[in-house]
């Protein structure tokens, strides 16, 4: 199927109230989509190296980074996208994955499984801000999730930080089993999932099986439009969405439920962590 084919119909179903209202053709939203994008990204490499002098240790590959580190990340993404009432769940989302990640990694560095050993080299905090960084493209613009995950890219190496990028399973590139990942894609992805936010009650997250069902409901070829107010133009953009259409949407939610399995087989306790997080933060606002 033709990518123009695959916008002007997405074009004809997109709800009124999202979206370019104007029934432009794709050449023309993705010109203007690619000046966007470069201003985007741009901008956001301008802040990157402000906010991260060259003698950060956030810059050094392989360093063995500390908390300080991790509050200067944030510090960094509440720069690049300030908290306002329409962010304000995406970077909570963001530091439950740094958090979780972490939490896991740790215990899986304790733990006595002979199976765990591929995890031993990871550096806790490290692995937090890899899972803060995560969605970096979406803390810098906000836009589609198809296009987020390859600005960020854009983002961190421009800014001369591609060592703190995750290359997770995308949609629209070549599908990884849970055996292909490497040790920290595998951390992440779980990670993404258990920390969800429960836009009802930010105070509460997402159960995994909550989280799982949320992905598998909105990223969809019927709901894209709805669901980020965008208009896919990007090639990427659409193959992800073509994608989402075919064999490959069951078998990304089966990959999600496979690093379930997996981490469960290895000691981990989602539930536990789950709750010990939503505790920590309780506490840390009674302070």
């Amino acid at each position: 199927m033709g990518l123009d084919r695959v916008y002007n119909d997405l074009l004809a179903i997109r709800p009124k109230e999202t979206g370019d209202p104007r029934p432009i053709s794709r050449a023309e939203a993705l010109k203007e989509k690619r000046h966007a994008s470069k201003s985007r990204i741009r901008a956001a490499v301008q802040i990157t190296k402000e906010q991260i002098p060259e003698n950060s240790r956030l810059r050094i590959p392989g360093a063995i980074l500390s908390v300080e580190d991790v509050q200067e990340a944030l510090r960094y993404l509440e720069t690049l996208g300030p908290v306002t009432e329409k962010s304000r769940l995406l970077h909570l989302h963001i530091r439950r994955v740094g958090e979780f990640a972490r939490r896991v990694t740790e215990k899986l560095q304790d733990s006595d499984n002979v199976n765990t050993a591929e995890f031993a080299s990871l550096d806790p905090r490290t692995v937090e801000i890899e899972g803060l960084f995560h969605d970096i493209g979406k803390v810098a613009g906000q836009f589609g999730y198809l296009r987020t995950e390859y600005e960020g890219d854009a983002i961190l190496k421009r800014a001369g930080m591609a060592h703190l990028i995750v290359d997770t399973v995308r949609l629209g590139k070549k599908f990884k089993t849970l055996e292909q990942l490497e040790p920290i894609e595998k951390i992440i992805m779980y990670a993404d999932i258990c920390g969800g936010v429960d836009s009802a009650d930010p105070t509460r997250i997402m159960t995994y099986e909550e989280r799982l069902r949320q992905h598998e409901q909105t990223r969809t070829l019927s709901t894209y439009t709805q669901y980020t107010g965008q208009m896919p133009a990007f090639a990427s953009e659409i193959h992800g969405l073509l994608a989402l259409d075919r064999r490959d949407k069951e078998r990304y939610s089966q990959l999600y439920r496979d690093l379930d399995n997996y981490f469960h087989d290895l000691g981990i306790d989602r539930e536990k962590i789950r709750e010990e997080i939503m505790r920590d933060e309780a506490s840390a606002k009674m302070t």
